[in-house]
C-alpha cells in the first residue's frame, strides 16, 4: 500500500510499506481486490506466505506458486474473505504444505535407500552413568539404577514388556539430542524405550497413549519398519498403542504376544 510520511526537513514523500496479514484494513483490501487477476493473486499469496513463515528446506517461491495455484479459482469475494481472515486459511494451507513436503521427503528417501546411498551404521552407545533431569518410576530390571519420567501408560507398558521372561533390561530412551535417534526423511525419531534381550536382541518400543495427538505416528511406524529391516535380525521395532493403532503400530496386548517371542 502506498503511505505518506514526513521527512527530516519536513516535507511529505508517498512512501510504499508492505502490508502485512494482522493490518489489512478494509481500504488496503480494496486496493488489493481492484488490480488485475494475476496481481491481485500475487497480493493475496503474500499475505498468506508473510504468515506462513519459513518452511525451509521449500524454497519461498515454490510456495507461493502452490498458493497462488489455490487462490486461482477463488472469486472476488472469497478472496476478500481471504485477507479478511487470513488465520483461517494460513493453517490449512501450511499444513497441506508441510504434508506434501514430508511425502516429498518419503519419497525421496526411500529412493535413496533403494540405491544404497543410505544406509546404517552404529554410532550410538549406553552411557556410563544417567542424567536423566525429571526420575522416573522404580520398575524392575532397569539398565540403570533410575530411569526417566514416563507418563502412566509408558510405565505401564514397560512394566508390562520389561517384564517379560525373555527381556535381560530395558532403558527409558532420553529426548532430543541426548538419546537414541533413528534418523528420519523428515525429523529424526526419539523413540520411548530400548529392550535388550537375553539372547542379545535389541527392541525398540515407541509407545502411543489412545488419547494423545498421534498425527505423526503413521510415519513413525514406517520409519521403524524401515530401519528394522536395514538393521538385520537382530534388531526389532515395535510401536505400541493401549488399544487403537495406525497401519504397522500393535496393540498392548499383541505387543507383549510377540516381543515376549523374540529369541
Amino acid at each position: 500500500s502506498e503511505e505518506i510520511e514526513k521527512t527530516t526537513g519536513g516535507q511529505f514523500n508517498p512512501a510504499f510499506k508492505k502490508i502485512l496479514q494482522s493490518e489489512v484494513r478494509e481500504p488496503d483490501m480494496d486496493y488489493i481486490l481492484a488490480k488485475h487477476a494475476e496481481a491481485r493473486l500475487n497480493d493475496v499469496a503474500d499475505q498468506i506466505l508473510a504468515r506462513i513463515g519459513n518452511m525451509w528446506p521449500i524454497a519461498d517461491q515454490e510456495i507461493k506458486k502452490y498458493v497462488v495455484r489455490l487462490l486461482e479459482p477463488f472469486t472476488t469475494e472469497q478472496l476478500h474473505d481471504v485477507l479478511q481472515r487470513p488465520l483461517a486459511y494460513t493453517g490449512r494451507i501450511h499444513k497441506k504444505v508441510q504434508a506434501l513436503a514430508e511425502a516429498a521427503a518419503e519419497k525421496n528417501f526411500k529412493e535413496m535407500l533403494q540405491i544404497g546411498k543410505i544406509r546404517t551404521e552404529p554410532h550410538w552407545r549406553f552411557s556410563e552413568r544417567l542424567v536423566p533431569g525429571k526420575l522416573g518410576p522404580s520398575i524392575a530390571i532397569s539398565l540403570y539404577e533410575r530411569e526417566g519420567d514416563m507418563n502412566n501408560y509408558e510405565a505401564r507398558a514397560i512394566t508390562e514388556l520389561g517384564g517379560l521372561p525373555n527381556i535381560a533390561c530395558w532403558h527409558r530412551n532420553l529426548g532430543r539430542s541426548k538419546g537414541f535417534s533413528i534418523n528420519g526423511f523428515s525429523n529424526n525419531h526419539y523413540p520411548d524405550f530400548i529392550l535388550l534381550t537375553k539372547s542379545g536382541k535389541v527392541i525398540i518400543i515407541e509407545t502411543k497413549g489412545d488419547d494423545r495427538d498421534n498425527s505423526d505416528s503413521a510415519a513413525k511406524a514406517r520409519l521403524g519398519r524401515i530401519w528394522q529391516d536395514q538393521c538385520g535380525p537382530n534388531f526389532r521395532y515395535f510401536m505400541v498403542f493401549d488399544q487403537s493403532k495406525v497401519d504397522g503400530a500393535y496393540t498392548l496386548s499383541d505387543a507383549k504376544r510377540l516381543v515376549g517371542e523374540v529369541g
